[in-house]
C-alpha cells in the first residue's frame, strides 16, 4: 500500500528528464541572450557565455519533487557587469523579453529581493496574449511598476481549462527563476 501511494505522488524520471530538457532549454536562451547583451550591448569582449548557468534548487534538486511540481530555478552570471540582481541591471528585462519571444509564458517581478521571472512552458494563447500586450504597455511606459504585477497571473494558467490549452492533455511545465545575491 505504501509503496502505491509514493508512485502516485512521486515524479518519474522521464517527468524529471523532461523537466531537465526544459531547463536546459531555458539556460541556453538565457546565455545567448547574456552574452549577446554582454558583448554586443556592452562590448564586454572578455565575457565568456559558459559562466552563466541556470542551476536547480528546492524540491527538485533535493529529490522531494512530486508529479507536476514545477521547479525553482537560480540564474548565475558572475561576470556579468552590473550583475544581474542589480537594479541597474538590464538582464532580467532581456530575459522576460527573450523567454516571450520563444513563445513561453514569462513574467517578471520587480517588486521583489531578487528579481523573480515567473515561467510557463505552454501558456494558453489567452495568457500568451496578455503577457505580450503587458510587456509591450512596459516598454512604451504605459504602466506603472506596481500595476505591472497585480495585472497577469502567471499561474492563473493552472486553473484554466485544459481544452483551451493548445496542447490538451499534455501538463506545461513551470519554473520560477531568480537571481540570487553573490555578495
Amino acid at each position: 500500500m505504501l509503496q502505491e501511494s509514493i508512485s502516485v505522488v512521486v515524479i518519474d524520471p522521464q517527468e524529471a528528464a523532461e523537466k531537465e530538457d526544459f531547463r536546459a532549454l531555458v539556460e541556453k536562451a538565457c546565455r545567448e541572450s547574456i552574452a549577446e547583451h554582454e558583448l554586443l550591448g556592452l562590448g564586454n569582449k572578455e565575457f565568456n557565455e559558459s559562466t552563466v548557468e541556470l542551476q536547480c534548487f528546492g524540491s527538485m534538486m533535493s529529490g522531494f519533487a512530486t508529479k507536476a511540481s514545477d521547479m525553482d530555478l537560480a540564474l548565475l552570471s558572475p561576470n556579468s557587469s552590473p550583475a544581474p540582481e542589480s537594479p541597474d541591471s538590464a538582464i532580467p528585462r532581456l530575459l522576460e523579453k527573450k523567454l516571450l519571444s520563444l513563445g513561453f509564458g514569462a513574467r517578471l517581478l520587480t517588486r521583489t529581493r531578487v528579481p523573480i521571472i515567473k515561467l510557463c512552458q505552454k501558456p494558453t494563447a489567452k495568457l500568451k496574449a496578455d503577457l505580450l500586450e503587458e510587456r509591450t504597455k512596459w516598454e512604451t511606459g504605459f504602466v506603472a511598476e506596481q500595476e505591472e504585477e497585480e495585472a497577469i497571473d502567471v499561474d492563473a494558467s493552472k486553473k484554466e481549462p485544459s481544452d483551451e490549452r493548445p496542447d490538451a492533455g499534455v501538463s506545461p511545465m513551470y519554473a520560477d527563476f531568480c537571481v540570487p545575491i553573490t555578495s
